[in-house]
């Protein structure tokens, strides 16, 4: 007697029930996996490919998580302005290696529009390599804009080609609010890098300054960091800072937090905070796609209970033929392991489709590009434990059809 041959012939005797229990098997499998991925992905590229090689971000004072949100992922508001003596005087300090201010609040096609310094590209590091160019050159002067690989892919502009800048953070700007006498010309493009990064348009700030009619006087700044002549109308939105020694950043973070107009985050001390949140919501995600995989398994012992009365001949002439009751045990417990594994792979098949789906829209809201990786260890744990699942829903059906009355059931059923 060949055991899969059996197991094949009962499941295609039930074909409806068992591709309906596969199917439930396969929901609950490619919840959980997706899940799984998305979460391991967006922390990759929340805490290893925005963060980069920087130790603080100095803003305005307000919502902290706000200003790493604004200035880091292009989301949410700006928090306010920084006076931009404030960055030269945090540049200027002897324990900062560098510093790269920030300028938002304008965007063409719903893209960020952010003003920072050619050293922007310099030093900064947004996926533990340095950016490169796919196309053109930075900007050397005014009026010159880099595209991030998504925006341009998505506004279609390429190098030579002009645009006009919106106020604001809205796609769909007011009549009225394009800066229509200042525009914009493209000189280069990224390279992708994977990060929020791709979807921002960058300038110079002072062709931020120029959009809004700033910088006609220059103050000089002085104090320590944090210090700014309160009568310079030059503003940053945020300023990158790396330390010569991260043992440092707590005696900054003080300084420029004593200040009535500054403040001085961790952006990773941030980002575990929103992931702490979110973590939440993960939570109530993953119970429910556990609560479906429960379902499965008691759809499994609902089916295969209720088919072995169906099947007491069939087991009793097995019996008779001379297959042992342990036997009888082990093909029922196959059965159960077949219809979760073929829904197990499903759903890891599945997940791949779900990644499909969910990863355009990760890229245009977060810049978060979800890698389609191979399944791995935990694939392997998820399908093991629901095999296992599977198994131990079918030891109820196995134990009554292990203690099946070969003589009262070899009869023909009526």
């Amino acid at each position: 007697m060949n055991t899969l041959t059996v197991v094949r012939k009962n499941l295609r005797q039930r074909l409806l029930s068992s591709v309906l229990t596969a199917g439930l098997v396969a929901v609950g499998v490619a919840l959980v996996d997706t899940i799984w991925v998305l979460r391991a992905e967006a922390e990759k590229a929340f805490f290893k490919g925005t963060v980069g090689n920087f130790n603080l971000l100095v803003g305005p004072k307000g919502s902290p998580l706000q200003l790493v949100l604004n200035s880091l992922f292009h989301l949410d508001r700006p928090v306010g302005n920084l006076p931009y003596a404030a960055f030269e005087s945090l540049a200027a300090t002897p324990i900062v290696e560098w510093a790269v201010p920030l300028a938002v609040g304008d965007n063409y096609l719903g893209h960020a529009i952010v003003g920072t310094s050619p050293a922007f590209f310099d030093r900064l590091r947004p996926a533990a390599d340095p950016f490169a160019f796919a196309e053109g050159r930075a900007f050397e002067g005014e009026m010159e804009a880099v595209l991030g690989s998504e925006a341009a892919r998505r506004t279609r502009l390429r190098p030579g080609a002009t645009f006009l800048a919106a106020h604001g953070v809205v796609k769909n700007p007011l009549p009225g609010s394009e800066h229509e006498a200042h525009p914009l010309r493209v000189v280069g493009i990224l390279a992708p890098t994977g990060t929020p990064h791709d979807r921002a348009i960058y300038c110079t700030v002072e062709t931020v300054w120029r959009l809004h009619e700033l910088g006609e006087h220059h103050d000089e700044a002085a104090g320590s960091p944090g210090g700014a002549a309160p009568d310079d109308d030059r503003v940053v939105s945020a300023v990158l800072v790396r330390l010569r020694s991260p043992t440092m950043i707590g005696e900054i973070q003080r300084q420029v937090n004593d200040k009535p107009y500054a403040q001085a985050v961790h952006p990773t001390v941030e980002i575990n905070n929103l992931f702490a949140i979110v973590g939440n919501i993960d939570r109530v995600l993953l119970a429910v796609s556990y609560i479906v995989l429960v379902s499965a398994g008691v759809s499994i012992l609902v089916a295969l209970y209720n088919s072995m009365s169906e099947r007491r001949r069939e087991v009793a002439i097995l019996r008779a033929l001379g297959a042992p009751a342990r036997t009888i045990f082990l093909l029922v417990l196959a059965e159960a392991a077949a219809l979760t594994a073929a829904g197990g792979v499903a759903g890891i098949g599945l997940r791949y489709g779900a990644l499909a789906g969910a990863s355009p829209w990760m890229r245009e809201w977060a810049g978060v590009a979800v890698s389609f990786s191979p399944p791995g260890p935990a694939e392997v744990l998820l399908l093991a434990g629901t095999i296992g699942l599977g198994a131990l829903a079918a030891l109820l059906p196995a134990a009554v059809a292990y203690r099946t009355d070969v003589s009262r059931n070899l009869h023909p059923l009526t």
